[in-house]
């Protein structure tokens, strides 16, 4: 099912029942390949069902992503390979910012006039990542007004 498909049926199955969470329509810019997020870009929020702001279905996604095992199989990876930089598909990778910037200075990088050659966060592992978040009920709940 495409993610226009998923968007309308979602959209059709919210207007049964109030929705307190705003979701905007799932738009595209003409030309422009599909996105690489999880459900094609489709906000999670389109997976609202009774108050909880898309988390069911996003714990689902997590809890089949963690079963799957790619994920700690990269992280043994990391902790298996020698120290020093960890060749990748797109150039050596580090552990961290400081075994980076030693790497950078040891052989001597540079970068163009202007520019800088520096230490930048990315991963290896090209996979949606999930954080549980309070649902936006906790903004309405006068009993947890502490909280919000």
């Amino acid at each position: 099912m495409g993610q226009l498909e998923v968007a309308d049926r979602n959209v059709a199955a919210g207007a049964k029942k109030f929705s307190p969470a705003y979701v905007p329509p799932l738009q595209r810019t003409a030309g422009q390949p599909p996105p690489i997020a999880a459900n094609g870009g489709l906000s999670y929020m389109s997976f609202e069902r009774d108050g909880d702001a898309g988390t069911a279905a996003a714990l689902e996604d997590a809890l089949a992503q963690i079963a799957d095992g790619e994920g700690q199989r990269v992280i043994d990876m990391i902790q298996n390979a020698r120290p020093g930089p960890i060749e990748t598909r797109w150039g050596p990778g580090f552990r961290g910012y400081d075994e980076c910037l030693g790497h950078i200075r040891a052989n001597g990088v540079a970068a163009p006039e202007g520019g800088l050659a520096l230490p930048l966060p990315y991963t290896v592992y090209e996979r949606p990542t999930y954080a549980v978040v309070p649902s936006n009920a906790v903004w309405r709940d006068p009993a947890r007004a502490d909280l919000a």
